[in-house]
């Protein structure tokens, strides 16, 4: 290999590198901004002086970790509890899309129902962990959307308050109907990372060891 060859390499892979770097540092960041609502929020923290003068004060992350009655605590408590659950469904988005790449394929001749029990059993176990996974953090984000809500509407500081709260949900959004719409299908299993992609069929290599077992019990 030539000298100007592997540079080429070497440049490609550090490329490749800082593109995944910055992926799951921008998808830490969604997840955080998007799930720890009352700590990102912009809220009032408004002073109140001896003689009656209201200070209007923009709340410090100090002060959004310091919560003032149950409710606000209550709902930190929901902020990190969706920010575990989110964190436990990308990682079981990584674990089902491995093993759907291990087992099986897009095209081919043999069916999801042609892999031996323990191949079948591993790859429904995947889905199903992933389809829980789902259900309970899409539930979770509905409750933390509203109960953070209701807190970051109570020390309301301007537009940019329910501005940067919206904002904050969208970010997030699409992921969660992307899980939903994944979870739907049960036999054909719909990639999560590859648009419109069904992985319908088994893998080349295990294709070819199943097809010459039937070729082996058709001539018994």
């Amino acid at each position: 290999m030539s000298e100007q060859s592997k540079v080429v390499n070497v440049s490609e892979l550090f490329s490749s590198f800082n593109q995944s770097v910055i992926c799951v540092l921008f998808k830490i960041y969604r997840v955080l901004v998007s799930t720890l609502l009352i700590v990102f929020v912009p809220k009032n923290c408004s002073l109140t002086s001896d003689n009656g003068t209201v200070t209007y004060k923009l709340c410090t992350f100090s002060d959004n970790l310091h919560p003032h009655n149950r409710f606000e605590f209550g709902g930190i408590v929901v902020n990190f509890v969706a920010l575990a659950l989110f964190l436990g469904l990308h990682i079981a988005e990584e674990w089902r899309e491995q093993t759907l790449q291990s087992y099986l394929a897009i095209h081919g001749e043999v069916s999801v129902d042609a892999l031996d029990e323990k191949s079948k059993k591993h790859v429904f176990f995947s889905h199903k962990v992933y389809k829980v996974a789902t259900l309970v953090t899409g539930a979770v984000f509905i409750g933390n959307t509203i109960i953070s809500g209701i807190i970051v509407h109570g020390k309301y500081l301007g537009d940019e308050t329910y501005s940067t709260f919206v904002t904050n949900i969208l970010f997030i959004t699409p992921q969660v109907l992307k899980a939903i719409d994944v979870i739907r299908h049960d036999t054909a299993f719909q990639s999560i990372k590859k648009s419109k992609v069904f992985y319908s069929f088994v893998k080349d290599d295990l294709q070819e060891v199943i097809l010459e077992q039937d070729k082996k019990e058709g001539s018994v």
